[in-house]
Parts: structure tokens; C-alpha cells; sequence
């Protein structure tokens, strides 16, 4: 929420500061290129004949392409504009629009203001602090394919560099190099699974939607805990009820009828 304080509005996630959690991910996708060139160098000795050499190559290229679609596809989610527009593209039949007064825009109900990038973010999804950005309707569907496209690539190398620890035969520590530079992109491909498994899970949805849901139908949970519905007789309502006269008689006395 740094710039939401000094009430500088952000770009794009690769503007300046960079968030530690983005850093954290670039450096371990860094580590995975090293760990890639350094199980293909491993593995050239191990190969016999041509046609190891042609597996072999295929699947450094196979690393190389996925790793080029996996670059192209970070930049396009991080220099995304989600800035929303003045006034909303579109309205579905019976939507109210409200105005913001940080950002000075009307905007629709699928429209939230991010506190991190200090700006209003059309269909906004959420604040990604791995990319450093929001993630809205400019650049979610980009966001879903660098996800498949993280998990492609990390698969292909992880078998690479558990391949280097089977067959090649190597110095132990240039396998226990391959160990420690595998673990970290190992760890973050469980991540990618369980990301990838939650935006199957709520399809068609965004993630503040789901949040939201999820909260209120905590809140009604916790509600109907505190005041458990009760078999108890309720007790009689009282009505005053006034009783018929005659013109000339004396006025009607007032009683409680209970119902």
C-alpha cells in the first residue's frame, strides 16, 4: 500500500519498487535456467549415439521455446493497462455504477480500486504480488495461459534435472548442484498446481467475487451459530381489541386478546 500513501498510482508491475515476492519468483526461474543448462551439459556425455543426441536436443529446445512463451506471457500481464476508462465500456441491463472519488472515475460494479496500485481496475480479479500488478479484465486471460505455461515449462525442466540425477555419471557434487538448484523451481511448480487448480475451481468467476461469497457466507454461518434457530412456543402477540357498542350506550371497554 506504499503508493496508495504517497498517492502515486502504478503503471505497470515492472515499474519501480519491485515487490520482494516478484523478485523471489524471477530468481527462482532463474535458478531453473541454470539448473536446465547445466542437466543438458550433464547429460551430452551420457548420450551414445545420434539418436540420444536428437532426444536430447529436442528437449533443450522444448525448454527453450517454453521458457520464450513463459518470458512474453510474464511482460504482457506485467505492463498490462488495467487502468479502468473514465466512464464503463459496458453496463448489464439494471447495474448501478458508482463513482470514485480517489481515481475520479464512474465506474461499474465488476470495477474496485486497488489500495496497491492506487487506480480503479476494470473486472478486477486481484492484486498479484508475484507479478506486482493487478489482475483485471486486460490481462487475466494472459495471466491463465502464463499459468499453463509456467507449469509446462517447469515440468519439462524438472524431469530434465531428475533424468541428470538418474543417468548421469557425473561427480556427486555436480549432481548435488542439480539437487539444489531443482528444489526451489520444484516447490514453486506445486504452487503453479495449486494456483491452477483454484482458478479451475471458481471458472467464470474472479477471485475478489469468490472472496466476497466466501466471506458473507462465513458471516451468515457465524450468525446462525450465535442465534440457533429454537423450538420453543413463541410467546402470544397482545392486540388491544375494542369491543362493539351501541350508539347509546357507554363507551366499549379495551381488552388483550392474545393470539
Amino acid at each position: 500500500m506504499l503508493d496508495e500513501r504517497n498517492g502515486r498510482q502504478r503503471r505497470h508491475g515492472l515499474e519501480r519498487p519491485w515487490h520482494p515476492r516478484q523478485v523471489i519468483v524471477v530468481s527462482i526461474f532463474g535458478l531453473s535456467v541454470v539448473c536446465a543448462g547445466l542437466s543438458t551439459a550433464l547429460l551430452v556425455p551420457e548420450a551414445h549415439d545420434l539418436c540420444d543426441l536428437v532426444v536430447l536436443a529436442s528437449v533443450a529446445m522444448a525448454i527453450a521455446v517454453l521458457f520464450g512463451v513463459m518470458v512474453a506471457l510474464f511482460i504482457a500481464v506485467s505492463t498490462a493497462d488495467t487502468l479502468a476508462t473514465k466512464y464503463p465500456r459496458s453496463l448489464h441491463p439494471g447495474e448501478k455504477i458508482a463513482r470514485c472519488r480517489s481515481c475520479n472515475l464512474t465506474v461499474n460494479s465488476r470495477t474496485k480500486h486497488c489500495l496497491c496500485c492506487a487506480k480503479c481496475v476494470e473486472g478486477f480479479d486481484h492484486h498479484c504480488d508475484y507479478l506486482n500488478t493487478c489482475i483485471g479484465t486486460a490481462n487475466v486471460r494472459q495471466f491463465r495461459l502464463l499459468i499453463a505455461a509456467s507449469i509446462a515449462y517447469l515440468l519439462v525442466q524438472t524431469a530434465l534435472a531428475i533424468a541428470t540425477l538418474l543417468v548421469s555419471s557425473a561427480s556427486s557434487g555436480a549432481k548435488a548442484l542439480v539437487a539444489l538448484l531443482a528444489a526451489l523451481p520444484a516447490m514453486g511448480l506445486m504452487g503453479l498446481f495449486v494456483l491452477a487448480a483454484f482458478q479451475a475451481y471458481i471458472y467464470r468467476m474472479t477471485t475478489f467475487e469468490f472472496a466476497v461469497h466466501m466471506s458473507r457466507a462465513k458471516r451468515k454461518k457465524h450468525v446462525v451459530q450465535q442465534h440457533p434457530a429454537t423450538k420453543k412456543p413463541l410467546p402470544p402477540s397482545v392486540h388491544l381489541v375494542m369491543l362493539s357498542s351501541t350508539a347509546s350506550g357507554p363507551p366499549p371497554p379495551l381488552l388483550l386478546q392474545f393470539v
